[in-house]
């Protein structure tokens, strides 16, 4: 789990997060349209059915349209679900330090109803992230996370502002950068990009270097 240089606040653009400050992680649009936010907001511009659009003559794979705000996405559902399908699990499991297993016995209640809702539209197995990230304690007591979940798509439109629900915060945005895992490196893809306020549930301080090894991969005694 890799640290965050700082921790952030209530975020109202993505101007505003400057958390990972590299090229590399280019923020690049929001999800703030169809799926409704935990405001109760909803894009009035964002169509009541998906649009589907035919890629045959640029020789890609047909794709799904969502105008989301101020960005247009396109993406591939079953693509992605059959990418998700072939993974054992997610970046916590790898990783498997003290901030991702915080993580991982969180990860049923952490993310908000709208969060969830996107992730599953998209054929994104909310138990596999691409990536997570800890940054230590805030100062409302609660610990700052950030992540990665990726997905068979491609950018239309780029927008500016970010998903925000409170209670705890949570934020989330899609991007074209961020550590993408290489079963997603042989076509188009995009990443959603969150920022999260999470609760230190385990036992363990928070800055402990144990790292403890799952026991299907301990191992085994000599004879």
């Amino acid at each position: 789990m890799k640290a965050l240089p700082r921790a952030v606040d209530r975020t109202a653009s993505r101007s505003d997060l400057q958390r990972v400050p590299t090229a590399a992680y280019e923020r690049v649009g929001p999800f703030t349209g169809e799926v409704t936010s935990a405001s109760g907001w909803k894009d009035a511009h964002a169509p009541s059915h998906p649009v589907h659009v035919d890629l045959d003559q640029n020789g890609k794979m047909p794709m799904t349209e969502m105008n989301l705000g101020d960005q247009t996405v396109r993406y591939d559902r079953e693509a992605t679900a059959a990418i998700y399908a072939s993974l054992k699990g997610g970046w916590a499991e790898d990783c498997f330090c003290v901030g991702c297993r915080n993580l991982m016995v969180q990860r049923d209640v952490i993310y908000p109803s709208a969060f969830r809702e996107l992730l599953d539209r998209l054929g994104i197995d909310p138990n596999k992230e691409g990536e997570a990230v800890a940054d230590g304690p805030l100062k409302n007591g609660l610990h700052h996370y950030g992540g990665w979940f990726f997905f068979v798509g491609e950018m239309v439109t780029a927008g500016d502002q970010i998903s925000v629900s409170d209670s705890p915060y949570f934020g989330y945005f899609f991007t074209r950068g961020g550590p993408c895992p290489k079963e997603f490196r042989g076509g188009p893809h995009l990443g959603i990009e969150f920022e999260a306020h999470l609760k230190w549930i385990l036992n363990e301080h928070w800055d402990s270097d144990l790292r403890v090894v799952p026991a299907t991969n301990a191992p085994e005694n000599p004879a």
